[in-house]
């Protein structure tokens, strides 16, 4: 239900659908260390912010150090707990529970 209305919450980021799949507002996160399963961001057209998708498939959790594509100042809110999540040298740390999935804003200031 929350993912839902997440993808409800931004449309012009998750209802982006062109004729060829190549040209998806979609690319993979950097994630370090890597959580197992492919994390990826979902941007808006005009790259002023980000959804970050990150799995965690272990049965333990997870706390990785992502960083985004942006330059410069941004700020970052994990969508699950609507909290912010503080940024430090272009990189944030996110906390995910055994067998969840991190959902995390971030955008331009």
């Amino acid at each position: 239900r929350k993912y839902l209305h997440i993808r409800r919450a931004f449309p012009e980021i998750f209802e982006v659908f062109p004729p060829n799949h190549r040209d998806a507002n979609i690319r993979r996160v950097k994630c370090d260390p890597a959580p197992g399963l492919t994390a990826y961001e979902r941007y808006a057209p005009d790259d002023s912010r980000s959804v970050y998708i990150i799995p965690n498939p272990a049965d333990k959790p997870l706390v990785t150090a992502v960083s985004p594509a942006f330059t410069g100042i941004f700020r970052v809110t994990d969508l699950l707990t609507v909290e912010p999540v503080p940024v430090s040298g272009g990189s944030f740390q996110a906390e995910i529970g055994a067998e969840r999935i991190g959902v995390y804003l971030a955008e331009r200031t």
